[in-house]
């Protein structure tokens, strides 16, 4: 009888652990969670294709949180603010660095204009 009431125990331990992983609002934090850390260690290998799948995959995440947004605690908003700054950053990251580089390569012709500009006055 004690062997049944022990696996009975566990499968309602697992049981609840697999109700709460299919829990839609968890599972979107836990997204936002784990892309977050991908982002942060991947970035700088990434190609044009991979920050605009990147961008998008970032973008159904933030829908389907704030689908959920009246139904998490302070705390998980407080965490989802957390990790979508640290995702903001990133993709801030990456958009100056390309700036740069796209200022740096178009010198020249910032020059041109200008001195266009300066002349026109």
């Amino acid at each position: 009888m004690k062997a049944f009431s022990k696996m009975k125990y566990v499968v309602l331990l697992v049981a609840g652990i697999m109700l709460s992983a299919c829990n839609p609002q968890e599972r979107a934090v836990e997204d936002l969670r784990s892309f977050t850390e991908r982002l942060e260690t991947s970035y700088s290998s990434y190609s044009e294709a991979d920050w605009d799948d990147a961008l998008a995959h970032y973008s159904e995440i933030c829908e389907t949180i704030e689908q959920y947004k009246r139904d998490y605690s302070p705390e998980q908003l407080e965490e989802i603010d957390r990790l979508k700054g640290r995702c903001q950053a990133v993709f801030v990251r990456h958009a100056v660095e390309n700036g740069v580089d796209d200022f740096m390569q178009n010198l020249h012709q910032y020059k041109g204009m200008l001195e266009g500009l300066l002349e026109g006055l």
